[in-house]
């Protein structure tokens, strides 16, 4: 009979004896495993060299696989890492691998350390045009509230202004005026007629030239932030809406499940994408033909969300592109040993608490920022204050130009108008007066001359 639980599963492997693991690892996981000077690095080497030391044992890495593929099942046998890890005698995967069905059922898996998808990297649609930054302060329903507002204050100001005054003449231009003066903030000269007429019609447009105020000054601060800050169009941030539009998706093509499993959805935005979806071979200059894609507006680039991240840093990607807020076939990260290992609860154990202590995160973060950020400091892109030019400007020019077109335009027509109005005036004062003398038999009739330029009528 056995005391305790430790009497009948005594613990093997307290300490691996100066062991030699083997991985199946592909130096090319960013930030996890990745190539820096000639050797392979990353946070998950950083982690298995803590738990290495804790358990006496050391590894060698294994740059890339043989099929250059990363891992899936294909007619019933597995290429890439799982390949090496089933066939070829390796001990231990490290690459970042999401569990999945198939992976829990073929292989040990520890517990998880890390979540996270399968990202989107797109550039960022066109700015709106300059000249459009007078209306984007405000929204269409906003604008529309606004003009309905004023409208309605200066139609009932302008009928109610008669009721109280004894002035048998109501000038409504000039009330209509006064009540569209508040929104441009512009005042005028008025008198209230009448007994008690002036005290109801300046409370009536002292509460409207207070929230005119209010508007006009949310305007202004709002329309400060758009001149100086790029307008964009909606971004695209779900799988739907990327589904829906001209964009294809590009991947490279290293045997991941990823564009099968999309191919074979049952979803239907999910299927779209992957007839959508353009497979690139590795090779030494996949990253500039990826990259290329991208910047032209006509793919958005799918991988790992932490390995896009970083292509989108360490490429200076930031200002152009970003990344979609939902991701794809998110789960949880696991490292994989073949199936029934004796030690893969202890190695399981020590990383459930480097991750418990924060310390996984933490070298995550150490190797994604100090990866990402060793670029030459000229392909740095920094903000700095810079002075307004006259493509921001463009639209108040455009409205004055705008304005001095139709004030042209009325003066034509009050030219023409007058015009018309003096040749009628002139035709009125050539016709002869109607002047009725009376005329004696005894006298010779008389008429006062009236004189049109050279002519003289009797």
């Amino acid at each position: 009979m056995y005391e305790s639980m430790e009497e009948m599963f005594p613990d093997r492997y307290v300490n691996f004896h100066g062991a030699v693991l083997s991985l199946a690892s592909w130096c090319h996981d960013h930030p996890f495993l990745y190539p820096l000077e000639n050797r392979c690095t990353g946070s998950n080497i950083e982690i298995l060299s803590i738990i290495a030391g804790k358990l006496n044992f050391t590894y060698e890495v294994q740059m890339e696989t043989e099929d250059l593929n990363w891992g899936k099942l294909e007619d019933g046998r597995w290429t890439g890492m799982l390949g090496d890890l089933m066939y070829r005698g390796k001990h231990l995967v490290i690459n970042l691998f999401l569990l999945n069905y198939e992976r829990w059922r073929y292989f040990d898996s520890t517990y998880p350390y890390y979540s996270e998808g399968f990202g989107f990297l797109i550039s960022l649609p066109p700015p709106v045009p300059q000249w459009k930054s007078l209306t984007h302060p405000f929204t269409p329903t906003l604008w529309l509230a606004i003009i309905l507002c004023t409208v309605v204050v200066a139609v009932l100001f302008t009928l109610l202004a008669p009721l109280l005054t004894s002035e048998n003449f109501t000038d409504h231009l000039r009330n209509i005026i006064m009540v569209c003066g508040g929104v441009v903030q512009q005042a005028g000269a008025w008198q209230g007629g009448g007994v008690g007429g002036g005290v109801w019609q300046r409370v009536w447009l002292a509460g409207w030239w207070l929230a005119c105020i209010i508007i006009t000054t949310a305007y202004t601060t709002n329309l400060i932030a758009f001149l100086t800050i790029p307008h964009y169009t909606p971004r695209i941030e779900t799988v739907q809406a990327l589904a829906t539009s001209n964009l294809r998706l590009v991947m490279e093509d290293y045997g991941n499940f990823v564009p099968e499993a999309l191919a074979n959805s049952p979803d239907h935005d999910f299927a779209r994408l992957g007839q959508k979806l353009d497979l690139i071979l590795t090779s030494s200059t996949y990253n500039t033909e990826l990259i290329q894609r991208v910047r032209n507006g006509t793919h958005a680039y799918i991988d790992t969300y932490s390995f896009v991240r970083g292509v989108q840093v360490k490429f200076n990607l930031t200002q152009e592109t970003y990344l979609m807020k939902e991701q794809v076939y998110s789960s949880h990260s696991v490292w994989l040993l073949p199936r029934n290992t004796a030690y893969t609860a202890k190695i399981s154990s020590c990383l459930a608490r480097l991750r418990e202590a924060g310390l996984i995160t933490k070298l995550y973060l150490d190797h994604f920022q100090g990866s990402t950020t060793s670029q030459p400091e000229s392909q740095i892109s920094t903000v700095q204050p810079r002075s307004l030019n006259v493509t921001q400007l463009q639209g108040a020019f455009l409205l004055l130009l705008l304005g001095h077109c139709c004030a042209l335009l009325l003066l034509l027509t009050e030219l023409a108008f007058s015009s018309t109005l003096l040749r009628g005036r002139i035709c009125a004062m050539k016709l002869p007066n109607p002047y009725h003398a009376i005329i004696s038999s005894d006298q010779e009739a008389f008429v006062s001359p009236v004189s049109f330029g050279t002519l003289k009528f009797p």
